[in-house]
């Protein structure tokens, strides 16, 4: 197996001659479609990300970082499915933000990271 080094989608190497990039691809940063020549794919936590060129990309107008701290106490061990479930509900309410009444923010949210430990 080989890796192609625009996408880094592995191909195999008697069909190098096959392998063709996708052609749109979704900038990790607005969101908005793309052609691979707008931009490159890199990779972020071993995860593919396309990043627009800066001077093509609507998310690098404007950027505030936030950063916060949430704690609380349960009533018994939780599983790391249970602790999954919370990282996954708390990055999606980042990453697709909602008001109280679950229509869409007029913001958008990246470089989102969330972790949650068990405090011995």
């Amino acid at each position: 197996m080989k890796t192609c080094l625009i996408c880094f989608d592995e191909y195999l190497e008697e069909n190098t001659k096959d392998h063709q990039c996708p052609d749109n691809w979704s900038c990790g940063a607005c969101g908005q479609i793309c052609e691979i020549e707008e931009g490159e794919v890199v990779l972020n936590s071993g995860n593919k990300e396309f990043v627009h060129k800066p001077e093509l990309c609507d998310a690098n107008d404007e950027a505030f970082d936030y950063e916060g701290t949430i704690s609380f106490t349960t009533d018994k061990k939780l599983t790391q499915e249970q602790l999954d479930q919370l990282m996954d509900l708390i990055s999606l309410q980042i990453i697709e933000p909602v008001d109280a009444e679950q229509e869409d923010e007029d913001y958008s949210s990246r470089n989102v990271e969330v972790t949650v430990k068990e405090v011995k």
